[in-house]
């Protein structure tokens, strides 16, 4: 499936990717679950990897979505795991809120 969004760099000669795949990009918000569910190989494995974890917002935001702020710490509860639930940055405050207690309802 061909990437909404892609956000390439080299890296210490390792290129860096973060895709947003078309089923995930009409969506308001996301969780970085859905993200390595929907990706492929090298991506996976780098969206997985801990110490990427910190730059994972800001290759989000490069791609148009921004954390939205849960309930519990910052988090919310989806399926029983906290999670961080990203929303499109053109999105109202409000709306952002909105659909992330649609996705944290699921």
């Amino acid at each position: 499936m061909a990437p909404a969004c892609t956000y390439h760099r080299d890296h210490g000669g390792r290129s860096c990717h973060l895709r947003i795949w078309q089923s995930h990009a009409n969506r308001d918000a996301l969780t970085l679950k859905q993200l390595i569910t929907a990706a492929m190989g090298g991506i996976a494995d780098w969206l997985m990897d801990r110490k990427n974890r910190r730059a994972i917002p800001h290759r989000l935001e490069r791609c148009g979505y921004v954390s939205v702020r849960g309930p519990c710490d910052g988090q919310w509860k989806i399926g029983g795991e906290r999670q961080t639930i990203y929303a499109k940055h053109t999105l109202s405050p409000q709306a952002r809120e909105e659909a992330a207690k649609k996705l944290a309802a699921c």
